[in-house]
C-alpha cells in the first residue's frame, strides 16, 4: 500500500535524530488508525499516517538498544532538551537508567518532544530486557504493546523471535479466557485487552474505549497476526506490520527461545461467519496453559498455593503439579485473568511513578492532561458493546 510505505519512510527519517538502535517500532493512534480520533477517515483503517503531520496526534516510538546507559549518555549530549533538568548533568544517564530500572519496568520515556514539526514520545529499553518481557511477561509492558500491530522501523532477529512467543502466549491466554463458542471479534478484543485490564490509567488518563478502537481500526492486521496461530495455516509474522497495511508474512523465525510456535494453538474449529468453537477438555486446556509465559505461570502457581521458583515452572514435574492444581480449582479462566490484572496493575503503577520522577513533574502533568482530554472524547459512530453495534456474541 503506497500510503503505508510513505508513512514508514517518514517515520524512519526521524531516527536520524537519535543514536543507533537495535530494534525500533512506532505504535498507537498516531500511527495506526483508531476510529473516532483526530477526524481520521475510516478508509485509512489499516494504514499508517501517510506523512508527518504537525496537527496530528503524538507519534509513539519504542527503541530497543544494546546498552541503555551508554545510549542515554549519547542522547543527552545530542538532545538535552528532550530530558528534564534531572538528566542534564554529568551523571544524568545514571539517574535516567536508575529510575527506569529500579523504580519503573526498565523503560524510560521522553514525551512531548517536538521533532520536525511533529510531537513525539519515545521509550528506550535494553534489548535484553525487551526480549525477557516478550518471553516471560515479567512486566507485560512493552510486550503488551506488541500484542497489537506496530510499524517496525528497525528489525532485530532476536527480538523478532521472542515476539513470536509473545503473540503465541497472547493467543493461548485469550482462548483460556473465552467460552467454548466465540467470535473473531471476541478473540481480538480479548487479546487487545490482556495488557489493559488492571492498568491504573484506564478510565482516568487512558481512553476507556481504547480496546474497541484498536480492534476496529486494525482488524485486518490483527487477523493476520492471530488467525494463522489458531488455524495452523500460514504462520503469522513475528514482526507485526513490517509495512503498515501489508499482509502478514509467512516466514516463521527459527530459534524461538520460549514456548509455542506458529500453528501450535490447537483445539479450535471454525464454524463459519466469524464464529469459532474450541475444545474445552482438560487435556486441551492444559496444552494451552503450557504456552503461557513463565512469570504468568509462576503467579498462577502461587495463587493455588504452590511456592516454587519461577525458574522451575518449565520443569516437567513442577509444571504438571501447577497445571493439575490450577485445573482442580475449576476456575482456571478467572485465575488467569486475576493474575494478568495483578501483573498489569503492578507494572503500570511502577511505570507511572517512574515517569513522574524522571520527568521532574512538569511534563508528566502536561502529558497526563493530554491523555485525560483524549480519554473523555466521545467517539462518534464507534461501535461499543451494548450500543446496538455487532459485538460478535
Amino acid at each position: 500500500m503506497a500510503g503505508g510505505n510513505v508513512g514508514r519512510v517518514a517515520l524512519s527519517s526521524l531516527l536520524k535524530h537519535f543514536p543507533p538502535v537495535r530494534h525500533a517500532f512506532a505504535y498507537g493512534s498516531g500511527v495506526l488508525h483508531q476510529p473516532g480520533l483526530y477526524n481520521q477517515d475510516v478508509s485509512t483503517s489499516t494504514s499508517a499516517s501517510k506523512n508527518i503531520d504537525a496537527k496530528g496526534p503524538m507519534i509513539d516510538f519504542i527503541f530497543a538498544v544494546e546498552d541503555s546507559m551508554q545510549w542515554h549518555k549519547q542522547n543527552i549530549a545530542k538532545n538535552p532538551e528532550h530530558y528534564s533538568w534531572l538528566a542534564r548533568s554529568s551523571y544524568g544517564h545514571h539517574v535516567v537508567c536508575g529510575i527506569a530500572q529500579h523504580v519503573g519496568v526498565g523503560v524510560h520515556f521522553n514525551t512531548l518532544v517536538p521533532l520536525e514539526g511533529q510531537m513525539v514520545k519515545y521509550g528506550v529499553v535494553d534489548a535484553a530486557a525487551l526480549e525477557d518481557d516478550l518471553l516471560t511477561w515479567r512486566h507485560l509492558y512493552v510486550a503488551g504493546r506488541m500484542h497489537k500491530p506496530v510499524l517496525t522501523l528497525v528489525q532485530d532477529s532476536t527480538v523478532l523471535a521472542a515476539q513470536q512467543s509473545n503473540i503465541t502466549s497472547a493467543a493461548a491466554s485469550a482462548l483460556l479466557m473465552l467460552p467454548q463458542g466465540f467470535s473473531t471479534e471476541d478473540l481480538l478484543r480479548t487479546i487487545c485487552g490482556l495488557s489493559y485490564h488492571g492498568d491504573v490509567r484506564m478510565g482516568v488518563a487512558e481512553d476507556p474505549h481504547k480496546i474497541n478502537r484498536i480492534v476496529q481500526g486494525s482488524r485486518q492486521l490483527l487477523e493476520g497476526m492471530y488467525l494463522p496461530l489458531i488455524t495452523g495455516q500460514a504462520a503469522a509474522s513475528p514482526a507485526p506490520v513490517p509495512a503498515a497495511g501489508a499482509a502478514a508474512a509467512s516466514s516463521p523465525q527459527q530459534g524461538v527461545r520460549g514456548h509455542g510456535s506458529p500453528g501450535e494453538v490447537a483445539g479450535v474449529y471454525q464454524e463459519g461467519d466469524g464464529r469459532w468453537q474450541q475444545d474445552m477438555s482438560a487435556s486441551t486446556r492444559q496444552a494451552l496453559m503450557r504456552m503461557l509465559p513463565s512469570s504468568l505461570l509462576h503467579q498462577m502457581a502461587y495463587a493455588v498455593g504452590l511456592e516454587v521458583p519461577e525458574s522451575h515452572v518449565r520443569i516437567d514435574t513442577t509444571q504438571r503439579d501447577i497445571l493439575d492444581r490450577v485445573m482442580a480449582s475449576r476456575q482456571h479462566d478467572k485465575l488467569l485473568a486475576k493474575c494478568l490484572r495483578s501483573i498489569v496493575a503492578r507494572s503500570s503503577s511502577y511505570q507511572a511513578l517512574s515517569g513522574a520522577l524522571s520527568s521532574g513533574g512538569g511534563k508528566a502533568l502536561e502529558y497526563v492532561g493530554r491523555k485525560v482530554i483524549k480519554a473523555i472524547k466521545i467517539p462518534p459512530g464507534l461501535k461499543l458493546p451494548g450500543s446496538g453495534g455487532a459485538t460478535g456474541k
